[in-house]
C-alpha cells in the first residue's frame, strides 16, 4: 500500500510517520472487510491512505471538532471556492511586515472563534491558523476557543492546490448506486456505535495521553483527560463485542515514567504492542524525537512479518499488488554477488575524449618515435606547431583535473630543481596558444623538460608505433586505478542504464549524482534541510519528482542496519517537499537472510524497496510510471 497524498494539516498526533506500522498490522483478512470508521479523523493520514487505496466499499470519518468537520466537508464541496479564500490569506501574510502579520492572525484567530462567516471562510480560516500558529497545534480553552499563539513563521507553507483537488475528487468518490463512499460525521465517538458492526475495521487516533511533562490534552474543550480515556475502553469493548476489528494508537506513558501502566492496565484483555515512532510537534525543538507509541489491536494477527514468512512463488510479478511479506521473499531470492556491471571496468570515452582532443599534435609528436634526430626535431616540430606542447602532461599520466587546470591557465606545472641552486621550482606552462611564438630559451627549457622526466626515453627506445596507441593505454591506466575512487559508485553504474531506458520511454529527464537544490534551478521549492544532499538519481516530468537511491552492500556488517533508519527519515523529509522516494539495494551477503529485522523494518516503513532483478524485471518502472501517471 502506497501514501502519495502528503497530509494537508500539521496535527498533534499525526500518522504519517506510523503508516508503516500501522498497515503492517492490519488485520490478516482485511481486506475482506468492507466498511471503514474513524472516530478522531483529524487530519486523516491514516483514512486517506486507505482511500487513495480502495481498501473499502465505505468510509465513515467523524471528530468532535464542527469546525474540521466543516473543513472536510467544504474540501470536498467547494475546494476552488476554499483555495481561492486561502490564496488571498496567503498572499496578504506574506505581504504584511512581520508586526502586521501577527495582527492579521489574531483578527483572524477571533473571527474563527466567532464563526460568524460562511462555512468556506470558516474552512480557510482554519488552515490559516494551522499553517501560521505556534507549532501546528489545535488547542481550545473551556469557553470552546482556539488559543494557540502566533507561530511566527517566515514562510510557511499554506496548501498545495493539487493536494486538496485531488482529496476532494477522493471524498466525492461514489459506489454502484451513485452514493458518497465517504460519509462525514460530527459527533461524539461513543455515538458511533449504530455504523460498526463485524465487517468493520475501526482505527480509534485518540487526543494523546500526555508523554512530556506539559504535554497537552486540551485538543477541544471538553479536555481528553484520563476519565475520557476509560470511556474510550468501554467504547472499544462494546465495538469488540459486535465483532468488529479494532486498532487504537496512543501514547505510551513509560517514556516518561516507566512504572505508568496506566494502558497495559486499561486495555489488559487486547494485544497491546509498542512502535517507534517521531512526533514533530512539541514546544522543545530538541523533543522532536523518537519515541514509543502504542499500537492497541482486539486482534492477534499470525501473518506478521516477524514470525514466518510463507513459500511465494518468485517469479516476476507486480510490485504494486505484492504484499510486502512476499516482496521479501523475491528480494531474498533474487540478490546479487556483485556490483560491478560491464560499465563498471574502464569508462571508454576518457580515452576517446583525449584523443578526439590533441589528434592533431598526437599524429604530429609521432614524428619523433624512434627519431636519432630527437632533439633537433622536437625544436622544429615545436617551433612550427607550439600547441604540440600541451599534449605532453597527458604522456606521464597526469590526472584528467590536473590537466584541465593546466590547459586552462589555471595553473602551471611545478617542478623541484634538484640541479641549480638559483632557484627551487621550475615552472613549465601547458596552455600555449597556436599564435604563440615560443623563443629559442623557451623551447630549449620544454626539451629539458622531456629529457627530465623520460619522454624523450619514450620516443626514441620505447615506443614501437603510434603515440595514439601509447595515450589510451595511459588513459585505461588511469581509469582502473580510478576504480577504487568510484568502487562506491559501482552499483549505480550498473543500474543506470535501467533507469535511463525507463526514463527514455516515458520522457522522463534524469540527473545523477546531483544536490537537491538543483531544483530550484527547475521551479521546484526545495527545503534547506535537504538542498545540499546529493542524490544517485533525481527523475523529474512537469511537476513530479522522483529520487532513487542505490547501495551495495558487500558484507553484513553494521552500516545496513544504520543505513535504513537513515533512509526512513531520507524519504520523510522528501515527502515534506513532494518528493516520492525509492530505495534500490543488493548484496547477498548483507541481505540473504529474509528474517533480518532491518531488512523486515524496511519493507514496513519504505514506500519502495528493490534490488537489482526486481528493477530488470519491471518492478521499477511500475513504480514510475505509477507516481509519474504514465
Amino acid at each position: 500500500m502506497n501514501s502519495n497524498i502528503k497530509p494537508f494539516l500539521k496535527w498533534a498526533g499525526g500518522k504519517s510517520q506510523l503508516l508503516g506500522e500501522i498497515i503492517q498490522e492490519l488485520p490478516a483478512d482485511v481486506k475482506k472487510l468492507k466498511k471503514y470508521v474513524e472516530p478522531f479523523i483529524g487530519a486523516g493520514a491514516v483514512f486517506i491512505c486507505f482511500l487513495e487505496n480502495d481498501y473499502f466499499e465505505e468510509y465513515i470519518i467523524n471528530d468532535i471538532n464542527s469546525k474540521l468537520i466543516n473543513l472536510y466537508k467544504v474540501i470536498r464541496d467547494k475546494p476552488e471556492d476554499l483555495i481561492s479564500e486561502i490564496q488571498e490569506l496567503k498572499t496578504k501574510y506574506l505581504n504584511a511586515e512581520s508586526e502586521e502579520r501577527e495582527k492579521l492572525f489574531y483578527e483572524i484567530r477571533t473571527n474563527f472563534n466567532n464563526s460568524n462567516c460562511s462555512s468556506i471562510k470558516l474552512a480557510s480560516y482554519f488552515i490559516f491558523l494551522n499553517k501560521t500558529c505556534f507549532n501546528g497545534l489545535y488547542r481550545e480553552n473551556s469557553k470552546g476557543d482556539f488559543n494557540v499563539p502566533f507561530g511566527k513563521y517566515s514562510n510557511p507553507s499554506f496548501f498545495d492546490k493539487e493536494q486538496l483537488m485531488e482529496i476532494s475528487r477522493l471524498l466525492n468518490l461514489r459506489n454502484e448506486n451513485g452514493e458518497l463512499k465517504v460519509k462525514i460525521l460530527n459527533k461524539s465517538f461513543n455515538e458511533l456505535e449504530e455504523y460498526i458492526d463485524a465487517d468493520t475495521f475501526v482505527y480509534c487516533d485518540p487526543p494523546y495521553r500526555p508523554v512530556t511533562v506539559g504535554g497537552f490534552t486540551s485538543y477541544n474543550k471538553s479536555n481528553f483527560n484520563d476519565e475520557a480515556q476509560t470511556l474510550l475502553r468501554d467504547f472499544y469493548k462494546v465495538i469488540d463485542a459486535k465483532g468488529a476489528k479494532i486498532m487504537l494508537s496512543n501514547s505510551d506513558p513509560k517514556n516518561l515514567d516507566e512504572k505508568d501502566n496506566f494502558f497495559d492496565d486499561l486495555y489488559s484483555d487486547f494485544s497491546i504492542k509498542r512502535v517507534y515512532a517521531k512526533r514533530n510537534i512539541n514546544s522543545v525543538g530538541s523533543g522532536r524525537g523518537k519515541i514509543t507509541e502504542l499500537l492497541i489491536t482486539n486482534y492477534k494477527d499470525d501473518r506478521g512479518m516477524e514470525v514466518a514468512i510463507t513459500e511465494v512463488n518468485t517469479e516476476p510479478k507486480s510490485y504494486l499488488e505484492t504484499q510486502s511479506s512476499d516482496l521479501v521473499k523475491i528480494f531474498t531470492k533474487s540478490l546479487l554477488e556483485t556490483n560491478r556491471g560491464f560499465n563498471f571496468y574502464v569508462n571508454w570515452e576518457r580515452p576517446a575524449t583525449i584523443v578526439s582532443q590533441y589528434n592533431i599534435e598526437l599524429n604530429t609528436l609521432n614524428a619523433l618515435v624512434k627519431n636519432k634526430n630527437y632533439d633537433d626535431d622536437f625544436k622544429k616540430i615545436v617551433k612550427r606547431f607550439p600547441t604540440v606542447i600541451n599534449v605532453l602532461p597527458a604522456l606521464f599520466a597526469l590526472s584528467k583535473d590536473e590537466r584541465e587546470n593546466l590547459r586552462k591557465g589555471k595553473d602551471v606545472l611545478k617542478v623541484v630543481n634538484i640541479d641549480a641552486l638559483e632557484e627551487d621550482l621550475l615552472e613549465y606552462r601547458f596552455n600555449i596558444g597556436e599564435e604563440e611564438n615560443l623563443t629559442e630559451e623557451e623551447i630549449d627549457k620544454y626539451l629539458d623538460f622531456t629529457k627530465k622526466i623520460g619522454l624523450k626515453y619514450l620516443f626514441t627506445d620505447l615506443l614501437e608505433k603510434h603515440l595514439v596507441d601509447y595515450l589510451i593505454g595511459c588513459e585505461v591506466g588511469l581509469d582502473s586505478n580510478g576504480r577504487k575512487n568510484r568502487g562506491g559508485l559501482a552499483f549505480e553504474l550498473a543500474l543506470e542504464p535501467i533507469i535511463v531506458g525507463i526514463a527514455e520511454k516515458y520522457g522522463i529527464e534524469v540527473i545523477t549524482q546531483k544536490q537537491f537544490k538543483t531544483l530550484v534551478q527547475k521551479g521546484f521549492d526545495i527545503s534547506d534541510d535537504i538542498a545540499s544532499r546529493k542524490a544517485d538519481f533525481i527523475l523529474i516530468k512537469d511537476k513530479t519528482v522522483m529520487n532513487i537511491e542505490a547501495n551495495f552492500f558487500s558484507g553484513s556488517g553494521s552500516k545496513p542496519e544504520e543505513i535504513i533508519d537513515s533512509y526512513i527519515n531520507r524519504q520523510g523529509d522528501l515527502k515534506n517537499n513532494n518528493i516520492e522516494f525509492a530505495l534500490v539495494t543488493d548484496g547477498k551477503k548483507c541481505w540473504g537472510n529474509e528474517e533480518k529485522p532491518q531488512l523486515l523494518k524496511g519493507y514496513r516503513h519504505l514506500n519502495y524497496l528493490l534490488n537489482f532483478n526486481m528493477c530488470k524485471i519491471g518492478m521499477l518502472e511500475e513504480i514510475i510510471r505509477k507516481n509519474f501517471k504514465m
